[in-house]
C-alpha cells in the first residue's frame, strides 16, 4: 500500500520451535521499541491478536460466578431441590483443596490434565 509519504509492508513473523506465540509477540514489542523511530506504529493480526482479545475479555470472575449458577441449577432440576444442591457445592472446595494438596505432597506437576480432571 502507498501513500502520500508512508510505503506499508507487511511483514509475517513466527515464533521459534518451542516458543509460544505470546512469547513472541513480547519478544517483538521490545524489539519494535528498541528500533523504530517514534510515529512508526505495529499492527498484530493472527492468532496472537486473538488472544490478546480474549484476555481484556470476559473477566475470570464473572465465569466462574456463572458456571457454579449452571451447575447449581443443573443440581436442582436433578434433585428436584433448591436446598440439596447447596450441600453439594459447598463440598466441592474441600475435594479441590485434598486433590491439590495429594498433588503437591507427592510432587506431580499442576498441568491441563490435573486441571481438567
Amino acid at each position: 500500500m502507498h501513500y502520500t509519504n508512508l510505503h506499508v509492508r507487511k511483514s509475517t513473523v513466527l515464533a521459534a520451535a518451542g516458543f509460544s506465540d505470546g512469547q513472541a509477540t513480547k519478544a517483538l514489542r521490545r524489539f519494535f521499541a528498541q528500533t523504530m523511530p517514534p510515529g512508526i506504529v505495529m499492527i498484530i493480526s493472527g492468532c496472537p491478536f486473538q488472544e490478546q482479545q480474549a484476555a481484556a475479555g470476559v473477566s475470570p470472575v464473572l465465569i466462574f460466578s456463572f458456571s457454579v449458577l449452571c451447575v447449581f441449577l443443573i443440581l436442582s432440576a436433578q434433585f428436584e431441590s433448591w436446598s440439596l444442591p447447596f450441600s453439594v457445592l459447598l463440598g466441592t472446595p474441600t475435594a479441590i483443596l485434598g486433590a491439590f494438596l495429594a498433588l503437591t505432597l507427592r510432587g506431580f506437576q499442576n498441568n491441563v490434565y490435573v486441571q481438567i480432571g
